[in-house]
């Protein structure tokens, strides 16, 4: 009888997964990482359209659990402090960013550098009497094409820190790619004019619009781009509202009506801003002044294949300092499929 025993990938990979030295493995000459190298091979086999791309492979969450390169935190822990090198660096190569927040789904395409996002339009059917042919919908299939654009984030750091504790630095360029690959994707995502490698970002997508005639809308402005949203068949209990931190603070201090003693921003336990009863969102690359109402089914962010990373040892001056630019790059778009569905006041 044949036993069936665990893959030992997902011990080795939770607790012995080195960035650094896969950086340094991309040096010319440089030491062997077998063990990372084997993973991020892995990786690219998931996503087939990696092997056209220069770099090497970097996990995301979504291919930890399909490739069962993760282990299932025990239950009641502390899923930061129980989360492995490997799974972090998931979380920072490939972050959730305010559209996950939001409960917006993204798209991953593995096998391709662009795609075609369906979109239905028209109407679905009608009532008929018994023994009365149906008469044939209005609705037409339609697409939105989304094609991958290279959002790049570059981090640099010298040969001093190299000589520090591994594990010390390898936290600390982690943290840091995170923060960095959240702004630049959120930042395309939101405000991308379309130019210069960038996508056409929601803020130009978007159809609907309302003007607010201060730094944040007033309660019949709220009640403006609520009416647009419904006009146009949105979804008020899949509705959403986005805008930047500083603009949602003075949302608080917005009445809405002269000594009502009610604001437009209420604060909902456990810290969640809404506005109306819809759910607020803050990101700071959304433009102060700019609130942005949608529909949860009318975009998402598309993905094709893993986070890819460049190790530059050599060029602008690597090679005499000791230090290393690491490029960590992800493809993707925003897919808008419905443009009347986000409403935005400015």
């Amino acid at each position: 009888m044949n036993r069936q025993t665990k893959p030992t990938h997902q011990r080795i990979v939770g607790n012995e997964f080195n960035l650094l030295a896969l950086i340094e493995a991309q040096r010319k000459g440089g030491p062997a990482a077998p063990r990372e190298q084997a993973i991020a091979a892995m990786l690219a086999d998931h996503a087939p359209v990696a092997h056209d791309r220069a770099g090497v492979a970097l996990p995301t969450r979504e291919a930890l659990r399909d490739l069962q390169l993760t282990s299932t935190a025990p239950a009641g822990a502390n899923l930061a402090v129980q989360e492995s090198p490997l799974q972090r660096l998931a979380g920072a190569a490939r972050p959730s960013l305010v559209f996950d927040a939001a409960g917006i789904q993204p798209i991953s395409v593995n096998n391709a550098s662009s795609t075609d996002i369906p979109r239905w339009v028209g109407d679905s059917g009608s009532w008929v009497a018994e023994g009365v042919a149906l008469t044939q919908p209005t609705i037409e299939l339609k697409s939105v094409n989304a094609n991958a654009k290279f959002a790049g984030t570059t981090i640099t750091y010298s040969r001093r820190l190299k000589v520090t504790t591994s594990a010390d630095l390898q936290a600390r360029i982690i943290t840091e790619l995170e923060r960095r690959v959240r702004q630049t994707l959120e930042d395309g995502f939101i405000n991308g004019t379309g130019r210069a490698g960038q996508p056409i970002g929601l803020l130009l997508q978007a159809t609907g619009s309302v003007n607010i005639s201060g730094a944040s809308p007033t309660w019949a402005e709220v009640g403006t781009m609520l009416e647009q949203l419904t006009d146009a068949n949105g979804d008020m209990g899949n509705a959403v509202w986005f805008a930047h931190p500083s603009t949602a603070v003075k949302m608080i201090g917005t009445e809405r009506g002269q000594t009502s003693g009610n604001y437009v921003l209420d604060w909902a336990p456990p810290a969640q801003w809404s506005v109306a009863g819809l759910p607020l969102f803050s990101s700071t690359v959304i433009p102060e002044g700019t609130v942005i109402l949608l529909d949860r089914r009318a975009l998402a962010p598309v993905y094709f294949g893993p986070p890819m990373m460049l190790a530059n040892p050599y060029t602008g001056g690597n090679s005499i300092t000791g230090a290393t630019s690491v490029v960590v790059g992800n493809y993707a778009d925003l897919a808008v499929m419905e443009p009347a569905l986000v409403v935005v006041g400015s």
